[in-house]
């Protein structure tokens, strides 16, 4: 059922912005799981005027790390990843979102702040010792460590192809601490980039 006419699976879709942004914070292990509260720092209890508004919407810096549905949506200064992945327009009524496919998009993978930061996260956090990377070589525990990074990420094991580039970029890079963990903050930047990361089937 290759078109999947009887329903036979799922289709496959890309993933929305938010879900985007907060996996990569659930991978690195900086996702705040913070329920309610205010979620725009800076505005006070009382409505600003219209001056006052303006001033926290242009000057706003989106850091905080809660998830997707606490970040501002405001009319003008929109956080990156919202619009580059077809966030709803907030400026007017929207019944679907549309859903495009852009070089941009690859971009932000590429060269964002916030997903080399993210990227670097998790690889601090993978690089952790895990009792069952214990009493085993060094090769062991990054197979290891590849295979829950990639379950992470991707919801399914690294293939083989996949696994041997992996692989091999760790072993050029040498025992250092600092060249291992760059290494493995390039590994989780093109598991965020990859076209598994950015879609559900």
């Amino acid at each position: 059922d290759p078109e999947n006419r009887r329903l036979s699976h799922a289709h496959r879709r890309r993933l929305d912005a938010e879900e985007l942004r907060d996996t990569m914070l659930l991978v690195s292990g900086a996702l705040d799981p913070a329920v309610g509260g205010p979620n725009i720092a800076g505005a006070g209890a009382a409505a600003p005027d219209a001056g006052e508004a303006s001033a926290i919407e242009f000057q706003y810096r989106f850091e905080d790390t809660r998830r997707s549905l606490y970040t501002p949506a405001f009319r003008n200064n929109r956080l990156e990843i919202f619009g580059l992945f077809d966030f709803g327009d907030v400026n007017a009524s929207q019944g679907q979102r549309p859903n495009t496919t852009v070089a941009p998009q690859a971009l932000y993978f590429m060269n964002h702040p916030f997903v080399l930061e993210q990227s670097r996260l998790a690889a601090r956090r993978f690089l952790e010792p895990s009792p069952s990377d214990q009493d085993v070589p060094p090769a062991t525990a990054d197979e290891r460590r590849l295979a829950r990074a990639s379950l992470a990420t991707l919801a399914r094991p690294p293939h083989a192809a996949e696994r041997a580039a992996c692989l091999a970029a760790l072993a050029s890079a040498g025992p250092e601490a600092e060249s291992r963990l760059e290494a493995w903050s390039m590994i989780f930047q093109s598991l965020f980039g990859s076209i598994d990361f950015r879609s559900l089937d």
